[in-house]
């Protein structure tokens, strides 16, 4: 294999029957060879750019599984690269945990809106034409948005939407900013049959990364339509909105759960051992017992005998091992397990597994790297990690996560089994998608999943069931972007709601840089609740200020459980009243996904080290 030329992007993944996408650095002009699984494949189209070369091409079919299959480019008749292909089964009509009534995000133009001083871009479009500003920060965002900007009248109304009588909830990602709150004003109201408009809702304050969820109630018959209306006061005032959609939101909680499951992260040392044994886990207690406790990721500050021996002593302590049963004690492996390895002591990933006892106690796959456990009340329990990083290549910088084909099998076989079932999954990575949940749109903690990140997309865009749980950030738990609706795929009518758990060491905050944030404060260890229902799971999030034993809700999130794979379910395409929701082929746009241009150098000096 030729050694100059290198992978310059994301590993290849598509749906069967699509086209995948395939980035190259160091094929030279003139004609090269596509061999798929050892037949030629003709590119259905190439360019080339800054020293690179992207073929797009079909993958064909996959039957009832995910398939690998090995793309081989060849120069002169001889292997240049090699690469499997991850080819994902055309998925079959599933139930969303909440399948919109209608739903707009965007993507196929604006048909049946009426807009005034609204444009529609993607956000690193509005960025371009309009600066910063902290618009970089909007985390929802997906592909394309709309936009108002600066002073002036802006106005954008839906369509009329058909709807049966009943309760409803008007829910839309939004990024607000004022300049002006005296004078700014930014509302939604709703008119029927051409009445006169009735105002629903209003912002008063900056409000960045929010889903607002509305009330409503519709008469038989009735067809709706709202605008959001702004009327801006200066040029840095603007208002984004995202993913507007109408849903029937699920009825009053009612009984108790069947299990919890408590969830920490990113200890990293003294004193935070001492605050995770004296604070953090009995705080966490005080709500009642739970089935289960997930550590995920960054349980150290670095791979060292003394480390380790401090932390699980700190756990002992705590009597984590009486309170929980040592069955159900699960740890994932973050970034900080794998710092300070040295070259002639490569073993950070043994260390974990030998310190965690996770080989010993959940080797059944992966040696317990990644693997699944089903507690006694029978909620599912997934988790993923890299399996490769090497601190002193790296520097302790992302990319992070170098994923075999073989985890990826397992991960996608479980979670298309569980689907089936009907049964809701917490799926734990340490690591967060860019743009997720609070503090993926800095520099560092965008690039964290690498050459991975789209068959990642992939396989949440195919298991919307899961409830993907994500550490790293140590962002405040108070952000509006702690849990998020995350569309994994632009264009493809398929949410996971993913949450993020904060940190036991400190919290981190918007800063003054535009891709940075700044750590706000430390003492105050955050842990999430799982509480199993019969029909939701309602994820608590807490913090413990001054190192106390009594919590704070700082946010409650209830989650639906969706039916069972095949039972009243509709298409991925939106119902729009006629007008679908692109699937999309999983190609991914430049200017659509992803990080801003800014950061492209970063992904660059990032991959060459892979």
């Amino acid at each position: 294999m030729a050694a100059n030329v290198s992978l310059a992007s994301f590993k290849p993944v598509a749906w069967a029957g699509h086209d995948a996408n395939l980035t190259l650095r160091g094929i030279p002009e003139g004609n090269f060879t596509l061999l798929l699984d050892g037949q030629n494949v003709s590119p259905s189209s190439e360019s080339r750019e800054n020293g690179t070369v992207t073929v797009t091409f079909p993958v064909g079919d996959a039957k009832d599984s995910v398939a690998f299959k090995t793309l081989k480019v060849q120069l002169g008749g001889q292997d240049a690269y090699s690469v499997n292909v991850t080819v994902w089964p055309e998925q079959t009509p599933f139930q969303l945990p909440e399948q919109p009534v209608w739903l707009e995000m965007f993507e196929d133009g604006q048909d049946g809106w009426n807009a005034t001083n609204w444009k529609f871009d993607t956000l690193w479009g509005i960025v371009r034409d309009h600066g910063t500003n902290g618009k970089q920060r909007f985390s929802r965002a997906s592909g394309v948005i709309a936009a108002a900007v600066g002073a002036g009248s802006h106005s954008l109304a839906t369509p009329a939407i058909d709807l049966q009588e009943g309760e409803y909830e008007l829910r839309f990602a939004s990024h607000y900013n004022t300049s002006d709150p005296q004078g700014q004003d930014a509302h939604v109201s709703v008119t029927y049959d051409g009445k006169s408009p009735e105002r629903l809702f209003a912002l008063n304050e900056t409000a960045e990364a929010a889903q607002h969820r509305v009330a409503f109630k519709a008469a038989a018959g009735a067809k709706p339509v709202f605008t959001f209306a702004f009327e801006g006061k200066g040029d840095n005032a603007y208002w984004l909105i995202d993913d507007v959609a109408v849903v029937k939101p699920q009825g009053k909680l009612e009984g108790e759960p069947t299990e919890v499951i408590d969830i920490i992260s990113d200890i990293q040392g003294l004193p935070q051992n001492d605050q995770m044994r004296d604070s953090l886990l009995p705080g966490l207690r005080k709500y009642g017992n739970a089935s289960t406790l997930v550590i995920n990721g960054d349980l150290v500050p670095y791979d060292a005998p003394d480390t380790w021996a401090n932390f699980t002593k700190a756990l002992k302590d705590a009597g984590t091992w009486e309170h929980y049963g040592e069955k159900n004690v699960i740890s994932t492996l973050g970034n900080h397990e794998m710092y300070y390895a040295m070259p002639e002591s490569p073993g950070h990933i043994d260390n974990f597994l030998n310190g965690t006892r996770m080989t010993e106690l959940h080797g059944e796959q992966g040696r317990g790297l990644w693997g699944e456990h089903v507690t006694e009340k029978g909620t599912p329990i997934i988790w993923m990690a890299t399996e490769q990083y090497t601190f002193l290549d790296h520097t302790g910088q992302p990319p992070f996560v170098n994923m075999s084909d073989a985890q990826y099998g397992y991960l996608a076989g479980r979670l298309s089994h569980w689907k089936q079932e009907g049964k809701p999954v917490l799926l734990f990575s340490h690591f967060a998608l860019p743009y997720s949940v609070s503090g993926t749109w800095t520099t560092f903690d965008s690039t964290s999943f690498g050459h991975e990140e789209t068959r990642l997309r992939y396989l949440l865009a195919a298991n919307p069931h899961a409830l993907l749980i994500t550490s790293h950030t140590h962002w405040d738990i108070a952000a509006l972007d702690q849990n998020v609706d995350h569309r994994p795929l632009v264009g493809y009518n398929s949410t996971i709601t993913t949450f993020n758990t904060g940190a036991t060491l400190n919290y981190i905050g918007v800063g003054s840089k535009d891709f940075e944030g700044d750590t706000l404060g430390d003492g105050a260890p955050t842990g999430l609740r799982a509480e199993i229902y019969g029909d939701r799971i309602r994820v608590n999030a807490y913090r413990f200020w001054n190192l106390s034993t009594d919590g704070t809700l700082i946010q409650t999130r209830d989650v639906p459980i969706a039916a069972a794979n095949g039972s009243t379910s509709k298409d991925h395409s939106a119902d729009k009243n006629g007008k679908d929701g692109k699937e999309g082929s999983g190609a991914r746009p430049a200017a659509t996904w992803g990080v801003a241009a800014t950061l492209a150098a970063v992904l660059a000096s990032a991959w060459s080290l892979l």
